[in-house]
């Protein structure tokens, strides 16, 4: 499918496709994207809105592309979760705070 199909089917501006791509989050093979080039999807965009860096998800999808195979480095992928998981909790709290002042 060509940007603008993919923008219309995954609610995603062009604009952003054409960023997430450029970021190294979409890997497009070829002149269309599939399937499962979005298969992140969901979690790139959590993961933005926690405010987590480029860097640090690039990172974490290379490791779940390597998640069960002999190039899986587990400590990295825990260490990883564990900011994850801290900068979601803060998120939230902040969000949290700020309804009750």
């Amino acid at each position: 499918m060509k940007v603008k199909e993919a923008s219309v089917k995954f609610n995603l501006a062009e604009k952003d496709i054409v960023d997430y791509e450029a970021k190294g989050f979409i890997k497009r093979c070829g002149t269309e994207y599939t399937e499962e080039d979005f298969q992140h999807l969901g979690l790139i965009r959590s993961l933005i809105k926690i405010g987590m860096k480029e860097s640090e998800i690039n990172k974490y999808l290379k490791l779940l592309e390597n998640a069960g195979t002999e190039k899986a480095a587990l400590p990295e992928y825990i260490s990883l979760l564990v900011l994850v998981r801290s900068q979601s909790t803060r998120k939230i709290w902040t969000s949290t705070s700020d309804l009750i002042h």
